[in-house]
């Protein structure tokens, strides 16, 4: 029976090789479109590390400039007291280097460890811990006695203990990062840059009351903070820096900003894929009303001869469904090379590409099928004498 139906296909040929390209040129860009969104939804479906929900951020770098290096650790106490003093402020604490969901990025690397090592980097103080409230899963954070130890303490993320020491120990190792630091915690996770962005191996390193460069103030809030604690923290904020220049920032909302930019890349790529499903659609049903009523006589014949109403819409939806798997076979070829060559690299990983070619082959196989089989039922309908009298 297959045979037939493919030595029907092939006698066929100029007419499906329409169906075919159309059916090739979308599996391609429907898979693209699954792969973008499998691999950005999977990435937001990653824990951040931390509650973002009610923790805000204050740049103070252009009121630090005019601060004397000598009186920059006064001035820094000063500000954390006032501010865990202000009724709605749980926790103040200062970092550096870079801001969560700011765009920015700190990453260095080097092979003087014996391997290629790579790493996102962030600072914060001994205070830094009870404003994010990170999850240790080894070790400890850090403390101030860590200023009196030979090598500065640095807290690593997961992703980088899996990349880089896998089953080794990891506590108490040294990184070599323009100096010497030791490794005295792993936190489950810490994913700063966009939900929607892959979490990478991070290090952060201890900034004590003596380092200068910590512009960073933040700020974990109780739930439901807003207008008049803004207002009260800047207030206080202008007192002890005598300037007006101060804004608090909601990381949260920083973060929904920066992830609707690919929400509305996600939503075109599915508007674009539904545009094509329903171009699919709508050419199926219409080379198959066309080809049923050009083979009326064939299956008034077949229905005379006892074909059951079964075996003809079969036949019709299988010949079309044959077409359909060639195509989407061609371009399952392609795409696959794309995980195997590594050719986008990062920005499709194997198992994205993987699953966005399952669901690509399932969702235009659902639509072949139902378009398909509508008319061939259709046609299977058909009474034998008034097909063969019209004869």
């Amino acid at each position: 029976m297959i045979k037939h139906m493919l030595k029907l296909i092939w006698n066929k040929r100029k007419k499906n090789t329409l169906l075919f390209v159309e059916i090739f040129f979308c599996f391609l860009i429907v898979w693209a479109i699954a792969a973008f969104a499998t691999r950005n939804f999977r990435n937001y479906l990653t824990p951040l590390g931390y509650e973002v929900e009610n923790l805000w951020h204050v740049n103070l770098s252009r009121s630090f400039e005019a601060i004397d290096s000598v009186d920059m650790i006064s001035t820094r106490e000063s500000l954390k007291n006032a501010m865990e003093a202000i009724p709605g402020v749980e926790h103040a604490a200062f970092g550096g280097m870079a801001v969560p969901f700011g765009g920015s990025m700190w990453m260095n690397g080097n092979d003087d460890m014996g391997f290629e090592f790579r790493t996102n980097m962030l600072s914060g103080d001994a205070d830094y811990q009870d404003v994010f409230d990170f999850e240790l899963v080894e070790g400890r954070w850090f403390t101030p006695e860590d200023t009196l130890s030979k090598y500065r303490p640095v807290v690593v993320n997961r992703r980088l203990r899996e990349e880089y020491f896998r089953n080794e120990p990891i506590l108490d190792s040294i990184l070599i990062l323009d100096g010497e630091w030791r490794i005295t915690g792993v936190v489950d996770h810490y994913n700063y840059r966009d939900g929607f962005e892959e979490e990478q191996a991070l290090t952060i390193f201890y900034t004590s009351e003596f380092d200068t460069n910590m512009p960073e103030l933040y700020l974990r809030v109780v739930d439901g903070s807003g207008g008049e604690l803004e207002e009260t923290i800047i207030s206080e904020l202008g007192q002890i820096l005598k300037t007006e220049d101060i804004v608090v920032n909601d990381l949260d909302k920083n973060r929904r900003a920066l992830a609707l930019q690919t929400w509305i890349l996600i939503v075109v790529g599915l508007i674009v894929g539904g545009f094509l499903i329903v171009n699919i659609a709508l050419g199926l049903f219409g080379v198959l009303f066309y080809s049923i009523s050009k083979r009326r006589p064939e299956i008034g014949l077949r229905r005379a001869m006892g074909a059951s109403k079964s075996s003809i819409s079969g036949q019709f939806t299988t010949e079309v469904y044959l077409v359909a798997l060639a195509a989407m076979l061609l371009a399952s070829l392609f795409t696959i090379q794309v995980p195997l060559l590594g050719l986008l690299g990062d920005v499709v990983r194997s198992a994205d590409a993987y699953i966005a070619m399952f669901i690509a082959f399932c969702l235009i196989s659902l639509v072949v099928l139902t378009c398909a089989y509508l008319p061939a039922r259709s046609a299977a309908g058909l009474h034998p004498a008034e097909v063969l009298h019209e004869n």
